[in-house]
């Protein structure tokens, strides 16, 4: 840094002798001075760039840096301006030519100055930036490129940003609530399988705890062993209960923060099934797993990845209940296809019929004719699966409707 700053001061030192130099040649007589000669032929060639320099759309200020007593850059020097810079901060050239910074800016005071530290690094550094600044003073963003064409100068471009940043804010805000308005709408879809999952577990509880009672009040004695054998299964179905709730505390939890991470396919379907393994018992319905030898991990949201398996198992559940169907059976199937992760769920329930079909993503649409569904649970899916760069397809055939999702695979760079 010390080495730095010398060599600041002594190219400083010497960009005010050549100006100096300069000078007296402008004033020297061309024709008894050849040097002289050159530099109004340079003048002349510098008259083009000055027009485009003060024409130029974007804001441009050519700095000079300013010394303390020990050798340390503290401010600029307003050097040139063009009319873009005045214009975008509201100051006339006689305001800025020549003053500092801090002067002009008197409200501020050294490294206050928004920019002031990252040009005088760019001084000394000689390395240019980019970054994006707000000021206050003037409620503007501006996109700002910062050089230094020689050792303790800097040159300032600047784009006023303002009206982009502002929609690029009004759509992330948009986005943001149409998530939120998604991730409620999940939730209450997800709620109506959770009470139905609680439900069952809770009639088991009620059964087994009125049957003890009754055999009290009757008079009968029951065996401690069979206390004990009804207490266990109890334990059982109050610890289904536990892990049902959890999950769905977890997912609400999950759903205000974004927090991507690895997330093992097949483990995450396994937690799936351990929330739905009641309902298919209760129903009749025979689960089948094929899943591939591979090694399956997609980047993402781990709880919005179960959300929409547990839809999309919930609606073949649903498919079974009003046919009258001996063998029920509902197939999950993992696969590794090029670099996608896949995800085959299957159900040999009634065929979607082909004026519906198209339609079934939509939001809103449902095929119930209760109209106890809102008709958002494939909506969300399909959005979940458009946000983790999936894509979702639906094939149905005479007993046969196959949801096939896929995710690009996640690998670690090495």
């Amino acid at each position: 840094m010390k080495k730095q700053r010398e060599n600041l001061i002594a190219a400083v030192k010497k960009s005010e002798e050549i100006l100096e130099d300069k000078r007296g040649l402008q004033i020297a007589d061309p024709s008894k001075n050849s040097v002289a000669g050159k530099e109004i032929e340079l003048a002349a060639n510098e008259v083009g760039y000055q027009d485009l320099f003060d024409n130029m759309p974007n804001g441009c200020v050519y700095y000079k840096v300013l010394l303390d007593e020990a050798g340390s850059p503290v401010d600029l020097l307003y050097m040139k301006v063009n009319s873009a810079y005045e214009k975008n901060i509201g100051r006339s050239l006689s305001e800025l030519i020549g003053r500092r910074v801090t002067a002009v800016f008197q409200e501020l005071t050294g490294k206050d100055f928004p920019c002031m530290e990252t040009y005088l690094n760019v001084a000394l550094s000689g390395e240019p930036v980019n970054f994006t600044q707000y000021f206050d003073q003037q409620d503007k963003w501006y996109s700002i490129s910062a050089y230094s064409p020689q050792s303790g100068f800097v040159v300032e471009i600047s784009e006023d940003t303002t009206e982009q940043t502002k929609a690029e804010s009004e759509r992330r805000e948009r986005e943001r609530q149409v998530a939120l308005i998604e991730r409620v709408a999940s939730l209450g879809t997800l709620a109506a399988g959770v009470a139905h999952e609680i439900n069952q577990p809770l009639q088991a509880l009620k059964i087994m705890a009125d049957s003890m009672i009754y055999w009290y009040d009757k008079g009968k004695e029951t065996s401690v062993e069979k206390v004990i054998e009804n207490c266990r299964k109890i334990s059982v179905q109050a610890g289904y209960i536990t892990s049902i709730v959890e999950w769905m505390q977890d997912s609400v939890n999950k759903a205000w923060s974004d927090s991507p991470e690895e997330v093992d396919v097949k483990k995450m379907i396994q937690r799936v099934l351990i929330l739905v393994q009641e309902r298919l018992r209760a129903n009749g319905i025979q689960l089948r797993e094929n899943s591939c030898d591979d090694f399956l991990m997609v980047w993402g949201d781990s709880r919005r990845l179960e959300e929409i398996v547990i839809i999309i198992l919930v609606n073949a559940i649903d498919s079974f209940v009003s046919i009258d169907q001996a063998a029920k059976e509902i197939r999950i199937t993992t696969s590794c296809v090029e670099n996608s992760a896949v995800i085959e769920i299957s159900n040999n329930g009634p065929a979607i019929p082909d004026d519906i079909i198209g339609k079934i993503f939509e939001p809103f649409f449902s095929a119930s004719k209760s109209g106890t569904k809102l008709g958002m649970g494939l909506a969300i899916v399909k959005s979940v699966v458009n946000a983790h760069n999936g894509t979702i397809q639906v094939f149905s055939s005479h007993q046969q409707v196959t949801f096939r999702i896929e995710f690009p695979l996640y690998r670690q760079s090495v």
